[in-house]
């Protein structure tokens, strides 16, 4: 009947195999990179609320601070109240 690379399209059929090969390599080198980039983010993003949240919670506040102050006589009743409306805010 016919030429088996005829159905090939003239011998042209190694070079669409490396063509193809080629592209997926490249949407696999595209989805690692995709995959890096969305795990640095996560990192990133825990890391800020991390040192966000760190003096609200995870250790001495101000607040906290300004009473041990207090109470060892470091600063006075006034002095006091007034650092302590400044960090509370409006």
């Amino acid at each position: 009947m016919g030429n088996g690379n005829a159905m090939m399209g003239d011998g042209n059929w190694g070079a669409m195999m490396a063509g193809m090969g080629l592209w997926t390599l490249a949407g696999l080198i595209f989805l690692l990179a995709a995959a890096a980039a969305v795990t640095l983010l996560v990192i990133w993003i825990v890391r800020r609320t991390s040192a966000q949240n760190q003096g609200s919670g995870g250790g001495k506040g101000g607040g906290d601070i300004l009473r041990r102050r207090f109470a060892s006589g470091e600063i006075d009743d006034e002095e006091f109240r007034r650092r302590l409306a400044v960090l509370e805010g409006p």
